[in-house]
């Protein structure tokens, strides 16, 4: 127990599912620490300063399909966090190098959400008053006696009554089995796909037409956004995801060789614009290729207080988003609660 008289716990990873299970231990009165290897929260939230742009280089938007998570959402807003509906469905088109005039949009009912000044907006909200700590590369989850122990890089023990454990299931098993334990064998064969993200600042507006995002059926491009027109970004700015298979066979490839190839793909988008700055940014678990129907996982092995959270948990009904990872780690948390009641 801590000083405060609640539970002691850690949240390993401060993406979408580690924040919002914090958020959700420490308003259940827990003592809560974060803890992610970098320099800034928030995961595939991310929202980075390209030239004199912004743009969103993971996560482009997110649904609110459940009640739980439309929740979340009416939190936010109320909150003050600039969430808006984004679109009803995207552009369309078999591949980038076809370019606009090939393009159909496609409508459906349900609204996809941006944030202005990018996701990286929502993530100084989830954080806030959170006692998260970047930087700090952990080794190792075990529970050695009444207590977890989180072991960090700087071999630092950091000690509590449960953990949630939240980062794509390569990592956090490979936390686990060097904390010596057990997870069911069904979990080592959660397979990740990769993606190459380039984000591009132009001199001028994209062609990319309304609302401002584009999704490839086939090629090297699956994905294409105007930072402008979702709201993320003053200044015109495109991110350009690369496909799957792609960025898998270009992982060992140069910035300068994925910048080259892909501003080709998508060189019928940008108008009369032309880039001015380009960021490359690598994600190699970008999204699981299969997941599991139960939206978290307390191991036996440490009596329900060490659980598993994140996208690869949610199931088809949701799928690998991220609404799909906050309600993993809405789930985790209250897992974690019940471990500790008993």
């Amino acid at each position: 127990m801590s000083a405060q008289g609640g539970p002691r716990a850690l949240v390993v990873g401060a993406g979408v599912a580690g924040l919002v299970a914090a958020r959700r231990l420490a308003d259940a009165g827990a003592d809560v620490t974060v803890l992610d290897d970098a320099s800034h929260p928030g995961g595939r939230l991310a929202t980075r300063t390209v030239g004199g742009a912004a743009a969103d280089s993971g996560a482009q938007f997110f649904t609110a399909r459940r009640a739980p998570f439309v929740g979340l959402l009416a939190a936010w807003r109320y909150a003050g966090v600039p969430v808006r509906v984004w679109a009803h469905g995207w552009v369309r088109t078999t591949t980038a190098v076809d370019g606009p005039e090939a393009a159909r949009h496609v409508d459906d009912v349900n609204p996809r959400y941006s944030v202005a000044g990018g996701m990286a907006t929502l993530v100084d909200h989830l954080a806030k008053g959170l006692d998260v700590r970047t930087g700090v590369r952990v080794r190792a989850v075990s529970r050695p006696g009444a207590q977890v122990r989180v072991l960090d890089e700087a071999t630092t023990a950091w000690e509590a009554d449960g953990v949630v454990v939240t980062p794509p299931l390569p990592a956090a098993l490979a936390l686990l089995d060097a904390g010596d334990l057990a997870v069911p064998e069904g979990l080592r064969a959660i397979a990740y796909a990769p993606c190459i993200a380039l984000l591009a600042a132009l001199d001028g507006p994209s062609a990319v037409p309304e609302p401002g995002g584009v999704q490839f059926a086939d090629g090297a491009v699956a994905w294409l956004a105007d930072n402008v027109a979702k709201g993320a970004s003053a200044e015109p700015s495109l991110t350009v995801h690369a496909a799957a298979d792609w960025s898998a066979a270009h992982e060992g490839a140069g910035d300068e060789e994925i910048t080259e190839a892909l501003l080709a793909e998508v060189a019928g988008w940008l108008g009369d614009a032309t880039p001015t700055a380009v960021h490359v940014e690598r994600w190699r678990h970008a999204r699981p290729t299969t997941q599991l129907d139960e939206p978290t996982m307390a191991l036996p092995a440490a009596d329900g207080r060490v659980v598993l959270a994140g996208d690869a948990f949610v199931g088809e009904l949701v799928g690998p988003t991220v609404e799909g990872a906050g309600l993993s780690g809405l789930a985790a948390a209250d897992a974690l609660l019940g471990a500790l009641d008993a």
